[in-house]
């Protein structure tokens, strides 16, 4: 219910991260990943902002009030994906089949942490994005997800980070 500006923290990197809905067991493992990560990337002046396609009241019951360290970054909600389209987040159904080879990742996230899908909230179709924006609004790094549980790595973000002259 707040508005978000991202570019408001002068200074900051921004970790745009865009998932596909509140109870999908995959998002919910990165976002599980990312709550890992957040600390680190904030001691490096990488603010993180996440978009999910459900609802503010879905975002909090499957996700916020699922996960035992709760998120410590912004999660917006954007059920009509205004910003999705903006950013070029793509629905696929093709990749649903290479989304299959990281069902393992769905059990664990299912049963090991928790995050069995009580419902579909949004599109199923939804292929992750994210985006390391520099603190002059530079994209630095673009990630366009090959299936439904592909996020950019903390490698990749650290690797990122470390190639980024203009810091």
């Amino acid at each position: 219910g707040e508005k978000v500006e991202i570019n408001k923290d002068n200074g900051k990197k921004i970790f745009l991260s865009f998932f596909r809905y509140s109870g999908c067991p995959w998002c919910n493992l990165a976002i599980y990943r990312l709550t890992e990560m957040a600390p680190d990337l904030e001691a490096q002046g990488v603010k993180v902002v996440c978009f999910v396609q459900s609802t503010q009241e879905n975002i909090e019951k499957n996700i916020i009030n699922r996960h035992d360290v709760k998120p410590p970054f912004t999660i917006v909600s954007d059920p009509n994906k205004i910003i999705y389209d903006l950013y070029g987040v793509e629905e696929s159904a093709l990749k649903y089949f290479t989304s299959l080879r990281k069902a393992p990742e769905w059990i664990y996230s299912s049963f090991k942490l928790n995050f069995k899908q009580p419902e579909v909230d949004g599109s199923v179709t939804l292929v992750p994005a994210q985006f390391l924006i520099d603190s002059d609004e530079t994209i630095i790094k673009v990630h366009y997800g090959t299936d439904y549980a592909d996020d950019m790595t903390y490698s990749e973000i650290q690797v990122a980070l470390a190639l980024n002259i203009s810091t």
